[in-house]
C-alpha cells in the first residue's frame, strides 16, 4: 500500500511502507494504525483547546493605516498546531497571526499607533496633492519640437 498522505482535522499523517507505521509528523509519533494516528490527533485537539476564554488584540489588515484593523478578540480554544479559534461580534473565525495581550499599556500603544498612523495618512495626502501640483513637462511635444527645429539647420 502506498499512500503519500492523509490529512485529518489539519494534521498530515503518512503511511511507512518500512516500518509498517502511520506517522503524524505534527505529534512526531508513529502509530501502528491509522485507526490509532487519527485518536491520537483527537485527543490532542481535545486536550489543547481547554482554556478558559480570554481576550486579546489582534492586527486584520496589517499595513492598513485604518484603527479599525486592531480588533480586541474573545480567544475560545486553541489547536494543537497553535491556531487560535475566537470570536468578535458572534463571528467565529480561526487566526493564525500575531495575538497581543489586552493590557492597558497595550491599548495605550495601540491609541498611539493609530495617531501615528492617521498623521501618515494625512501627510501621504498632503505629499499626494503637492506632486499633482507639479509643471510638469511633455516630454513628447519636445521631441515634435525638436525635431521641427532641426529640419532647417545643416548638417556639419
Amino acid at each position: 500500500m502506498n499512500i503519500e498522505k492523509i490529512e485529518y482535522k489539519d494534521f498530515d499523517i503518512r503511511y511507512d511502507e518500512d516500518d509498517n507505521t502511520w506517522r503524524c509528523y505534527e505529534l512526531s509519533k508513529s502509530y501502528e494504525s491509522l485507526k490509532k494516528a487519527k485518536e491520537a490527533i483527537d485527543r490532542r485537539i481535545r486536550e489543547s483547546s481547554k482554556i478558559v476564554p480570554f481576550t486579546a488584540y489582534i492586527v486584520k489588515r496589517e499595513y492598513s493605516y485604518d484603527c479599525n484593523t486592531y480588533k480586541l478578540i474573545t480567544v475560545t480554544s486553541i489547536t494543537a498546531k497553535g491556531e487560535i479559534w475566537a470570536t468578535i461580534a458572534k463571528e467565529r473565525f480561526k487566526y493564525t497571526g500575531t495575538v497581543y495581550k489586552d493590557t492597558p499599556q497595550n491599548e495605550e500603544l495601540i491609541k498611539q499607533i493609530c495617531a501615528l498612523n492617521s498623521d501618515i495618512k494625512k501627510l501621504e495626502n498632503d505629499r499626494f496633492n503637492l506632486t499633482s501640483d507639479l509643471s510638469e513637462i511633455n516630454i513628447k511635444s519636445l521631441l515634435s519640437n525638436n525635431t521641427e527645429e532641426t529640419k532647417g539647420e545643416k548638417n556639419d
